[in-house]
């Protein structure tokens, strides 16, 4: 399962290791996964970074297979869904939040890659 690497000491972090790093920091976040964006419909989202408690061990592995199962479903069908209800062909969609009674995840769709991040919800 890939993880996060430390960057090696002589390169300086990059914006999305910056950005990670500020995103696990809060407490609630359990897990994240980054996925390359197909161009094709019946392409595979590939994991390109994961990380996170609930993202380890065979559990883990399983888990974050059914939250990058859920990115694809969700980004693509609610991107027709919402081209649908704004009368264009192909709609832009910039933020996904699900949520249940005992987390959330949070998708962030761009043109090449997709990230989720797994929020422990607060409300009980």
């Amino acid at each position: 399962m890939p993880t996060v690497a430390n960057p090696p000491a002589s390169s300086s972090p990059t914006d999305i290791d910056i950005a990670i790093a500020k995103l696990t920091a809060y407490r609630n976040v359990v897990g994240f996964v980054v996925v390359s964006r197909p161009s094709r419909e019946d392409a595979k989202y590939a994991v390109i970074r994961s990380g996170g408690q609930e993202f380890e061990g065979t559990t883990g592995e399983s888990k974050m297979r059914a939250v990058v199962r859920l990115v694809k479903t969700s980004v693509s069908d609610l991107n027709a869904r919402m081209g649908e209800i704004e009368n264009v062909q192909d709609s832009t969609m910039s933020f996904i939040r699900l949520r249940s009674d005992r987390s959330e995840v949070l998708i962030v769709p761009s043109t090449e890659f997709v990230l989720a991040v797994l929020h422990v919800s607060t409300v009980v």
